[in-house]
């Protein structure tokens, strides 16, 4: 009887230990106005020459307490218009991404990688600059953990903030127990045209079923035990 006892306190060890620790999968990535978002590539795979090769796709975790969204591994999205190679307006690749409600997001490591959209309308995506009257890109966008540098030369005009890890400054706009929404202040702004918008849900723990295994083989050896003797 002690051995059920302890298997069944086992049982609830096993899932009080990740009731404030969900793992999630990325599912949506929307960017710009809330009533008519575009959607963005989510670890995709190389679709055109030039494009980023397929990365692996990352694990997240939210803490349900302290409203903190971890990631590990690169989160890679592309932002793009259309489905050709210079409708990519640019790559977003954020290592270890951390988000918490509210304050100001956290990576290893951000970088922007500019796409063929930009030349067609004579811009920097990535440094958010307009290229002048000469259409030549005189400037430069460089970025180095979670650093930019944007040098501005010849006729070019500044158009805005870089790109940057900033933009994932998010809010928590719900969880429900089993999907998340982040969202920028900028989503749901009247007139908002660089909001941001992110969508995940929960995925099965595998330390939480193997520790639920565990206790539930121990509940059965003690039930054998106890008939045994």
């Amino acid at each position: 009887m002690k051995r059920i006892i302890l298997a069944i306190a086992l049982l609830g060890a096993a899932a009080a230990s990740q009731a404030s620790v969900v793992q999630l999968a990325l599912d949506t990535h929307y960017f710009g106005r809330s009533g008519s978002p575009s959607s963005s590539g989510i670890n995709p795979g190389p679709a055109f020459a030039g494009d980023i090769g397929s990365i692996a796709t990352p694990t997240y975790w939210y803490d349900t307490d302290t409203a903190e969204l971890s990631g590990s591994g690169v989160t890679h999205l592309r932002i793009a218009s259309g489905p050709t190679a210079m409708s990519r307006h640019f790559d977003r690749l954020i290592t270890d991404l951390n988000i918490v409600n509210g304050s100001a997001a956290g990576s290893t490591a951000y970088e922007c990688v500019s796409g063929g959209f930009g030349a067609l309308v004579g811009a920097n995506m990535c440094g958010n600059y307009l290229w002048g009257d000469n259409f030549i890109d005189d400037s430069s966008i460089t970025y180095s953990g979670l650093t930019f540098s944007r040098i501005m030369a010849g006729d070019d005009v500044i158009a805005g903030a870089p790109q940057s890890i900033s933009d994932y400054d998010l809010l928590v706009a719900s969880w429900d127990g089993s999907t998340l929404t982040l969202e920028s202040p900028e989503w749901t702004a009247a007139g908002g045209t660089a909001g941001l918008q992110m969508n995940f849900s929960a995925v099965p723990l595998p330390a939480a079923i193997w520790l639920l295994g565990s206790a539930i083989g121990i509940l059965g050896l003690a039930q054998f035990r106890s008939r045994a003797t």
